[in-house]
Parts: C-alpha cells; structure tokens; sequence
C-alpha cells in the first residue's frame, strides 16, 4: 500500500508539473502572439507571484483546516483543467478586447485555484507513507518535477508548431485531469500505520490514535494563526540576519524580469521560432537539475558566500552576453548556464533561510519570508515589459545583468549573513 502510495503520488506530481510547465510557456507565447505587447506578457508572467504572495498564506490555512485535503487536491487539478478548457472556448468565441480580458482573468483563478495543490500536497505526504519513507516521497518528488519541467519546456515549443495553441491548450487541460485521477486512487494511512503498522489485535490503539490526531487538527490552537503570523512578522523584524537576507532575496527577484520576456526575446531579438524557445528552456531545467545534483559536493567545499556571490555574479555575466545576439546555439548554451547561475545561489539561499531560523518559528516564519521574497517580481515585470516595448527585449536582460552584479556588491558586504556557522 505504501510503495503504491509513493508511485501514485510521485506519477501525479509528475503529470501536473508537466501540465503547469507547458501552460506557463503556451499562455505567454498567446499573449504576446496575440497583442505584440511584452508588457501584457509580463502581466501573465506576474500573477504566479501574486498570487503566491495573495492567496499563498490563505491556501496554507484552508489546507491545514480541510477535513479532506485529499479531496481538495482533487478538486483543485479538476478546476485547473476546467479553467483551461474555458480558456480554449474564450479563445474560439470571443475576439478583441474581450478575448484577451477573458483570458487574463480565467489565468488568474486558474493561479489561485494552484496555489492549493503546494500545501495539500504537502498537507496529505506524511500520510501517504510511513513516517521514514517521506523524504524519500519528497526526494522522488523533486526527481520527478524537474524531470517535468524538462520535458514540459522542451515539448511545449514544438506543440505550438504543430497542435497550434488551441491544441497545445486541450493537451494541457488533460494533464490536470489525468493528475486528478491518479490521486484519487491513493490511500492516506491511519497514524498508528504511519508509524509502522501494528497488529490486528491493537485495533484499540490504532482508534484511540485516530481520535487524537483529530482532537489535534481541531483544537483551539488552529484559530491562532492571526497572532501565529504576527508573532513571525515580529521575529523577522528583530533578527538581523533574518532580516538581510529577506530583504536580499526580495532584492534579487527583480532580476525575475527576464523570465516573461524570454518569449519576447525569441519572437522580436532572436527573430526564432517556438521550437528553439523550447529547447532553450530544456537547456534551462538541465542546469537546474545539473546544479540540484551537485550541490552537495560544493557546498562542502565552499561557504554559502562564497557560492552565493560567485553563482549571481556568475548569472550576471551571462545576462551581459545576452544583450548581444549570438547564434541560436549559443543562447542554448546561455540557458543550460543561466539554470546553473540561478539555481545553485537559489538552494544555498534557501538552506540559509531555513536554518536561521529556530524550529519553533521556521514555518511561519519561512512563509513570510518567501512572500516578502517575491513582493517586488510583478513590479519588475511591469518595468521589464515596458523596458522591453520601449527599447528591446536584449535591454531587459543588459539591465538584469547590472542589477544582479549591484545584488552581488551587496551580498559581498553582507557575506558573515549567509555563512550560517557565524550565526
């Protein structure tokens, strides 16, 4: 039952993910088809953020207050793929103003509506498996998101040349109901079975846990997340090292303003067709999955600073080059780098967040901190977009790459902060 839990949940991860991945790149490739603005594009790029800033918190206490996190799971792939196929029908009968209004809002509930699939999922992992089986779920997890997002990014180009957007839309809309499926089937584990399982004859004890798990999940202390979350706010403000590096991961997010406008880079600089878009961002997630595979062996060579400063400085020289128009395989090879330079300074700065921060306070705190984090990316989207109509999108990334050397000057002054054995 457990290893048919894992494989259940792991092979609707991995569907989702694949779906979410192809969406992504289909929605901006529409947008800007269909208005020739970046700064439109930049608006779709933006409502992930917002709505992970917005309705992140809120879907992380619905979540944790579901009697039924399994079925709200469900039922939040299900409305993904029902808001997809109303996009497809917006698509097919409206036209205009109203075409492209009707798909931006329909993009923002289907964002809100995801938001809940993080936190129910993790709300359901520890029961879908013995209590030393969930890293090893949430290890085959991140296998087979990345892996996803690689296939995701690397298809979703040639489906727009083949299947047209429509078509690549009605494959999306299926992965999210395929994904529904497959959960539906798994089996959330009694306590006493997530601790191992006992014998028939402890059906006494096996109840009496049951009965105080639930006493757990409804007790006073669930209603306290008002003056939880205030609490969280206090103890980041007071902290200085929490402080820092909140404010500099906030920072560091306005360089995200390249993302929306890769599509734009590819249409207008690089005068290219999907397809290529679509292997570059296969390059992309290489370098993200080459860097998760090797992180382990850099970080015990150097201190977090250390890779911190030398992956965004890194990152902020291939931004540079990008200003400049190379041959198409080149910007391959900036892609497969650019995954390396954001992702290896990403999980040293996300493994300093976590361990500044004491038990006791990490998830409240931890969730202020990633909603602090990317309170500045829509703005800066918004800045990219309109840099991107103005001047080109080859200016977005010049000015993406001088910030992030600004971001690295600030983190060199601030270095003790990320070397964790100084705290």
């Amino acid at each position: 039952m457990k290893n048919r839990n894992l494989l259940l949940f792991v092979t609707n991860d991995f569907v989702t993910a694949l779906g979410n991945s192809i969406f992504t790149i289909l929605i901006m490739w529409y947008v800007y088809d269909v208005t020739g603005l970046a700064l439109a594009t930049a608006i779709i790029g933006s409502f992930t953020h917002i709505s992970r800033f917005f309705a992140g918190p809120v879907a992380g206490v619905f979540a944790d207050r579901s009697k039924k996190p399994l079925s709200l799971l469900i039922w939040a792939l299900r409305i993904n793929g029902i808001l997809v196929v109303c996009m497809i029908i917006s698509i097919y009968s409206l036209s205009g103003n109203g075409e492209i209004w009707a798909i931006f809002i329909l993009v923002a509930l289907r964002e809100i509506t995801f938001s809940l699939e993080n936190p129910a999922q993790t709300r359901i992992m520890p029961m879908l498996v013995p209590v030393d089986s969930v890293s090893r779920l949430i290890g085959y997890r991140s296998v087979s998101s990345n892996i996803a997002s690689l296939l995701g990014n690397s298809i979703s180009g040639f489906l727009i040349a083949v299947i047209g957007i429509t078509g690549g839309l009605i494959f999306n809309s299926v992965t999210f109901f395929i994904g529904a499926f497959i959960i539906s089937f798994v089996h959330l584990l009694t306590p006493v079975e997530r601790q191992g399982g006992l014998s028939n004859n402890h059906e006494a004890s096996v109840t009496k846990a049951i009965k105080e798990e639930q006493k757990e999940q409804t007790s006073p202390e669930r209603h306290s997340f008002k003056k939880d979350l205030i609490e969280g706010f206090k103890y980041l403000w007071k902290h200085e090292y929490i402080r820092k590096v909140t404010i500099i991961a906030s920072l560091v997010n306005i360089t995200s303003m390249i993302m929306p406008m890769f599509v734009v880079y590819f249409n207008e600089f690089l005068d290219s067709s999907p397809q290529a878009y679509g292997i570059f961002n296969a390059a992309l997630t290489m370098g993200s999955i080459l860097s998760g595979l090797v992180i382990g062996k850099i970080s015990q060579k150097f201190k977090n600073a250390t890779i911190v400063v030398g992956g965004w400085l890194f990152l902020g020289i291939i931004l540079l080059f990008m200003f400049v128009d190379f041959p198409i395989w080149v910007t391959y090879l900036f892609g497969l780098l650019l995954g390396i330079g954001v992702t290896l300074p990403s999980i040293t700065l996300d493994t300093v967040q976590i361990l500044i921060v004491p038990d006791e306070y990490r998830g409240r705190v931890h969730t202020i901190m990633q909603a602090i984090a990317v309170v500045l990316i829509p703005l800066s989207n918004l800045i990219g977009g309109l840099i991107a109509d103005g001047l080109g999108a080859n200016y977005v990334f010049l000015f993406a790459g001088i910030w992030q050397f600004i971001i690295v000057f600030i983190v060199f002054l601030n270095r003790n902060t990320f070397n964790t054995s100084n705290i």
